[in-house]
C-alpha cells in the first residue's frame, strides 16, 4: 500500500469515531473524540464552557445526536460528553508516555466549523508548559506538534500513524505560529476521564503540603546533601501529607518510582492520581532516605 493510500485508509477509519460538538446556547464549535462503545466522548473544558448540552455529528455517519455533559475539568480542559448510543465505533487509546520526538501523527478535527480535517505533522516536543488564551490549562506535560491545530479543531484528535491510536486530545495552536500546537496527552485525558465516568464529576484530591523547587544554592544552605527535587515547606495538619509523615524541609525525590527533580515532575505523577488512590513518595530526611505512601 502506498503512503497516500495507507494515510486515507487512516482518515476513513478515523471518521469514524471523531466528531464535531456544536454548542447551541454559546455558538461555539469544537470537535470530540468516541472514546467507547456507550456513547462517551472527550472533548476539551473549554469548549464546553457555560453549557450543559452539545450537538455531535459524526463525521462517519453525518448523524446528529444531543449529548450532555457529564463532567469537566478545567485544569486539564478535559469534559466527558454522553449520548444516548450503544453502537458507536470508539477509537484506540495509546499509552502517551511511550511517546518520542519525532513521530508522525494527524491532528483532525472541526477547524473554523469546516468539517472534517486533516493535517500531518511530527512529535515536535514533550513535556511543554504553556498558558493557553480561554483555558485555565495547569499541565506541565503537553505534546506539542507542527501539525495545524486552528479554532474548532480543540477537543479533536492526535493521532500516531504507526499505529492508529490516539495519543492525545487536541487543545490549541500558539497564536501567531503557524506550526505550534498544542496538545493534552491520553494519559492525563484518560485519567481525568475515569474519574468523571466514575462518579459523575472530576475531584483532584488533595496532598496538604506546599514545596518549591529544590536548587544547588538551595540544598547547601539547608545541608540537604541532594541538589535537585521538591523541597516541602509546609504541611497541612490533618492532611494526607501529614498523616503519611511528610515533615517540613523533607526532600521529595521520587513518586511513583518515577525521579522527581522539580515540581514539574511531581505534577506529572500527581494529575494522573484520584480520591482514594495512594501515592508513594521517596524522600530525603536529614541525609535519610525514607519511604511514604499517602493516602489521598
Amino acid at each position: 500500500m502506498s503512503s497516500r493510500a495507507r494515510l486515507q485508509d487512516i482518515v476513513n477509519n478515523v471518521a469514524k469515531w471523531v466528531v464535531t460538538v456544536d454548542i447551541m446556547s454559546t455558538k461555539s464549535k469544537g470537535s470530540g473524540v468516541i472514546i467507547d462503545g456507550h456513547g462517551h466522548i472527550v472533548t476539551n473544558h473549554h469548549v464546553m464552557k457555560g453549557a450543559e448540552n452539545a450537538l455531535i455529528t459524526s463525521f462517519g455517519s453525518n448523524q446528529s445526536r444531543e449529548a450532555r455533559l457529564l463532567g469537566s475539568d478545567s485544569l486539564t480542559d478535559i469534559a466527558v460528553l454522553e449520548v444516548e448510543s450503544s453502537n458507536l465505533e470508539a477509537c484506540s487509546i495509546a499509552d502517551s508516555d511511550s511517546l518520542e520526538i519525532g513521530q508522525e501523527v494527524l491532528a483532525i478535527g472541526n477547524p473554523m466549523g469546516l468539517g472534517l480535517t486533516v493535517t500531518f505533522g511530527i512529535i515536535s516536543g514533550l513535556g511543554r508548559s504553556i498558558a493557553i488564551a480561554d483555558t485555565d490549562l495547569a499541565v506541565d506535560s503537553l505534546i506539542q506538534t507542527d501539525a495545524a491545530i486552528n479554532p474548532g479543531n480543540s477537543g479533536g484528535a492526535l493521532v500516531r500513524i504507526e499505529d492508529r491510536k490516539v495519543v492525545g486530545i487536541n487543545v490549541a495552536g500558539w497564536a501567531g505560529q503557524q506550526s505550534i500546537g498544542f496538545v493534552v496527552p491520553m494519559n492525563i485525558a484518560t485519567a481525568t476521564t475515569s474519574e468523571i465516568l466514575r462518579n459523575g464529576s472530576f475531584t483532584r484530591p488533595a496532598l496538604g503540603f506546599t514545596g518549591i523547587d529544590l536548587n544547588p544554592a538551595m540544598a547547601q544552605y539547608y545541608g540537604l546533601g541532594v541538589s535537585h527535587g521538591v523541597l516541602v515547606q509546609e504541611v497541612t495538619e490533618n492532611s494526607s501529607a501529614s498523616k503519611s509523615g511528610l515533615r517540613e524541609n523533607d526532600v521529595i525525590l521520587r513518586a511513583e518510582g518515577s525521579a522527581v527533580q522539580s515540581l514539574r515532575d511531581f505534577a506529572r505523577v500527581y494529575m494522573l492520581k484520584h480520591k482514594g488512590q495512594n501515592l508513594s513518595l521517596s524522600i530525603k530526611r536529614n541525609s535519610q532516605d525514607s519511604e511514604l505512601v499517602l493516602q489521598l
